[in-house]
């Protein structure tokens, strides 16, 4: 059992979280908005950073919430497991770029037009 669920290597597998919160607090400034989904636990365990949930707005929510932080001067910041991708930007469309890379996981800004 231990072997075959590989019990001995999710501390490995699961030291990605607190990882990757202390990498996105070198990169992402602290007055910022962070998107996450499969990370938003973790952000707010280990850095207390408040973040949005990308998965439960729609895009009208977004552009509400763009727009103030917008007139708040916040940016937004995104960090993502790769399964998250592909249905990230029907929620927050916007043009990101790629910030950086931790294992797998990525960090966008959205770009102000």
């Amino acid at each position: 059992f231990v072997r075959r669920e590989q019990i001995l290597k999710m501390n490995k597998s699961e030291s990605v979280y607190p990882e990757t919160v202390a990498w996105a607090a070198k990169v992402i400034p602290p007055e910022s908005l962070v998107a996450a989904m499969q990370m938003s636990g973790a952000f707010q365990y280990y850095s207390h950073r408040p973040t949005v949930r990308w998965d439960i707005l729609d895009a009208n929510q977004f552009q509400s919430l763009r727009a103030s932080a917008f007139n708040s001067h916040l940016d937004w910041y995104a960090v993502l497991f790769p399964f998250e991708e592909s249905q990230f930007r029907s929620h927050m469309p916007g043009r990101w770029t790629l910030i950086g890379t931790n294992r797998d996981i990525t960090i966008w800004k959205l770009e102000t037009d």
